[in-house]
């Protein structure tokens, strides 16, 4: 068996593996951390100039054309007073559904009232 070194002082040292080459693997490590740093600032650069290109190609509408838009927007619009827009929608469907009237005169279509034409079903169903 081989006897480990001894230091200066006589008692025996660690051995290390001795084929690792430190610089080599420092070397490597700052290599990657430069490639790194430097596709970093290629991609910003990259992003700030695809920004800017995307930015003059959409340019600000005129003041002038902003002016001469209708500044009512388009229906439907809103409702005034809600609960008495619902009470009148709710008296004329009463009346639809309780008188006789026409629908159409010209066509000959009439509305009936809701019973009647219940009764008037039943009736037939009798037969």
């Amino acid at each position: 068996m081989a006897d480990k070194p001894r230091d200066a002082h006589g008692s025996r040292a660690p051995v290390y593996d001795r084929e690792l080459n430190l610089r080599a693997i420092l070397g490597f490590g700052g290599g990657v951390l430069v490639v790194t740093l430097l596709a970093m600032a290629v991609m910003w650069w990259m992003s700030d100039a695809f920004k800017r290109q995307e930015e003059a190609k959409d340019a600000a509408p005129s003041p002038l054309a902003e002016a001469q838009l209708d500044p009512i927007p388009p229906g439907p619009r809103l409702q005034a007073t809600p609960p008495r827009d619902m009470d009148e929608l709710r008296k004329r469907d009463h009346e639809a559904l309780t008188t006789y009237g026409w629908v159409d005169k010209s066509g000959g279509v009439a509305h009936i009232p809701v019973e009647r034409a219940i009764e008037i079903l039943a009736a037939k169903e009798a037969r």
